[in-house]
């Protein structure tokens, strides 16, 4: 499910030498909000990783799958309310592509590993780093 103009919406973006910086605002209409928590709205952790997956995806312009979390490191607490712009820095290095096995046949997957902060007014909040595959089709199964 996508978030990008529900859950968060992205102010600007740059790019320098390989770093993607965001600027996000989060938007606390949200439904989540509603049950997570009620009256004391926090940023759920799925939401925010979904988050930094669809800004990988505005950085390198293609659709992803995040199909490994090496590191997801919360140092504080994400509310609409009280962190409402963000800065999400973010770092794709690509790897070996990896054969996969589709519906159509064995193909090369193109994978990157995904390096991203996220800040508030100098404060760091989330340190992650996983894996994503993106290019032909991000859907199919890794053959190992």
């Amino acid at each position: 499910m996508k978030l990008l103009d529900s859950y968060f919406r992205i102010i600007s973006h740059s790019e320098t030498d390989g770093q993607h910086v965001f600027s996000v605002q989060m938007l606390s209409d949200h439904p989540v909000y509603q049950g997570h928590f009620p009256g004391n709205p926090v940023s759920p952790g799925v939401c925010n990783m979904q988050m930094l997956k669809e800004c990988a995806e505005a950085a390198i312009g293609q659709s992803t799958d995040l199909v490994e979390v090496k590191q997801y490191r919360l140092m504080g607490v994400i509310t609409p309310q009280k962190t409402p712009r963000l800065t999400i820095t973010v770092k794709l290095t690509p790897s070996e592509p990896v054969t996969v096995q589709s519906a159509k046949g064995q193909i090369e997957q193109n994978m990157a590993t995904l390096t991203a902060n996220v800040t508030a007014d100098g404060t760091s909040y989330i340190d992650f780093k996983g894996t994503l595959v993106y290019g032909i089709d991000s859907r199919v199964y890794l053959a190992r």
